[in-house]
């Protein structure tokens, strides 16, 4: 049987829980729902996939796209209020605390971030080049993007519970997730901001893809848009250029005494329950 490597997409794991506890949870005056719901969120993980294999990865604040395209996710700044930035920077101290000291400290070794590129390069990056033996990826994101991945992983969406294999993908977009980049470069991407053939979106440029779409004014469209279809190449095929390759640590070591001091520390009580804490200690065969 082979085993799973669980490969998350932190930034959106921790907006979940920034959005699912926003009542707030805090210690000692301090902030600390994102870091309990994403501990939480492991946990879960865990015991569905029966596994304690996690690579960590995370998306840069700066983002080397805009150089080819200025207006790239230029919309998700725009739209916030004075209040969103005050809660994003507030929200971010906690995602740097699990970036750099909860994580490491609890005994994860592939935690993985690089300057400008995003957490899908490295989750690209990782599947792609890093075959093992024996082993197979899930990837934990709710990023469409990532639909070109799911002949080296599946997707796992923990907002809906639902897991995507390359099968479930084709029988609902009539198309090979290797061929997915094309249609975004040519559909574009709403949620990025990046901008396609005028009045064409996946739908049709599935279609055309599939040479069912030979005629008419959308297929004269997407014939004479090879600008923005190269542009958008470029922006949506995973991974970017020069993120470079992630070497992964198979061997980790998981102490109880370091899960112990995190809960302390961040006051996570319900952690150390007796039940819970044996869950923690056998799932991650803590010493």
């Amino acid at each position: 049987m082979n085993e799973i490597i669980i490969v998350l997409d932190c930034n959106y794991i921790c907006y979940v829980n920034k959005f699912a506890l926003s009542q707030g949870l805090t210690y000692r005056g301090n902030p600390t729902e994102i870091i309990f719901g994403f501990l939480r969120h492991i946990n879960e993980l865990s015991r569905q996939f029966q596994s304690n294999k996690f690579i960590f990865c995370w998306d840069s604040h700066k983002s080397i796209r805009k150089e080819i395209y200025p207006k790239y996710k230029i919309s998700r700044s725009l739209n916030k209020s004075e209040e969103d930035i005050v809660n994003d920077k507030i929200a971010y101290v906690q995602f740097n605390e699990l970036k750099n000291y909860v994580l490491p400290k609890m005994g994860f070794e592939n935690i993985f971030y690089k300057d400008q590129y995003e957490s899908d390069d490295i989750i690209a990056s990782i599947v792609k080049n890093n075959k093992i033996k024996g082993k197979r990826y899930v990837v934990v994101s709710n990023d469409s993007d990532l639909y070109q991945l799911l002949d080296d992983c599946k997707m796992y969406n923990i907002s809906k519970k639902c897991l995507i294999t390359k099968e479930i993908f084709i029988r609902e977009y009539n198309i090979e997730p290797k061929r997915w980049h094309l249609v975004k470069a040519i559909a574009g991407c709403s949620t990025d901001n990046v901008d396609g053939v005028v009045g064409v979106g996946e739908k049709s440029s599935i279609k055309y893809l599939n040479g069912e779409l030979k005629t008419g004014k959308k297929a004269r469209d997407i014939e004479n848009a090879n600008d923005i279809f190269h542009r958008n190449l470029k922006l949506v095929t995973l991974p970017f250029d020069g993120v470079g390759i992630f070497n992964i640590k198979m061997q980790e070591y998981f102490l109880e005494k370091n899960f112990i001091a995190i809960c302390e520390e961040f006051g996570f009580n319900s952690f150390l329950n007796q039940r819970y804490l044996q869950n923690w200690t056998n799932q991650f065969n803590m010493r």
